[in-house]
């Protein structure tokens, strides 16, 4: 976000001869609590203006000579390290430890690997509340423990977009067929090259064959890459025979 967009957005915008102004988050959260999200994201140059706030505790709208004072408890989490942002010249030193008054370290998910039972009810029962034509899905236990064996570099977000997913595609009940290949099958989502060869190896194979460009079979490329990705994974021992098919 620009400067003065970023400006504008929290302080808000004052009289401007007929034009009434409008108040920013700032006034807005005031007598509250304010989170900025992921702050490692905020450009240096609009920092500066959250620093004063904080150590100031009054804002004054643009292009108007009021002050407001403000009682906010101003909040941020971050996923990247901060300290070794600021030794970077990536984030002011001020800034920093005027937010660092009271910090909370989270494991990342992969390290919490007895939480992602919990979480996964959790937001099974979230997702049903928002989706309530859904209905109730369960998940077994197979899947369970398969989640608890994936990193999950996205964190949360990941785990619940992927729950949504096998939500949406099953019926009321969630198998490992629900679930991402690349999170049952890690290793599949990252191939050497001697495994990337043996993919074009197959794939020349089934084009050159006659009796798929001539037999009239229809086969859309999606699902024709999937059916090589299984091809390759079962070669390499990441699929079992039960689960080798289209």
């Amino acid at each position: 976000m620009a400067g003065d967009d970023f400006e504008n957005e929290l302080l808000g915008i004052g009289h401007i001869q007929s034009l009434k102004g409008r108040p920013g988050y700032i006034e807005i959260a005031n007598g509250g609590t304010m989170l900025f999200d992921n702050i490692e994201s905020m450009p240096l140059k609009n920092q500066p203006l959250l620093l004063e706030m904080i150590q100031q505790k009054q804002i004054r709208r643009p292009k108007s000579r009021d002050e407001l004072k403000i009682d906010i408890r101003f909040c941020a989490t971050a996923i990247e390290n901060l300290k070794e942002l600021v030794v970077k010249g990536e984030f002011r030193e001020d800034l920093y430890y005027s937010l660092n008054v009271v910090s909370i370290s989270i494991p990342p998910l992969r390290e919490r690997g007895n939480d992602i039972e919990l979480l996964t009810h959790y937001f099974l029962e979230d997702i049903a509340k928002i989706n309530p034509h859904f209905g109730e899905c369960s998940v077994k236990l197979e899947v369970v423990n398969a989640l608890k064996q994936y990193p999950w570099p996205g964190n949360l977000t990941e785990l619940r977009n992927e729950i949504m997913r096998a939500t949406f595609i099953s019926k009321g009940k969630i198998t490992t067929d629900h679930i991402s290949d690349h999170i049952l099958h890690p290793k599949l989502s990252d191939y050497p090259k001697v495994q990337q060869e043996e993919r074009k190896q197959i794939e020349s194979y089934f084009i050159a064959k006659p009796h798929w460009r001539g037999s009239g079979l229809f086969c859309s490329y999606a699902v024709f890459r999937n059916m090589v990705t299984r091809c390759v994974g079962y070669n390499q021992g990441f699929y079992k025979r039960d689960r080798f098919c289209m």
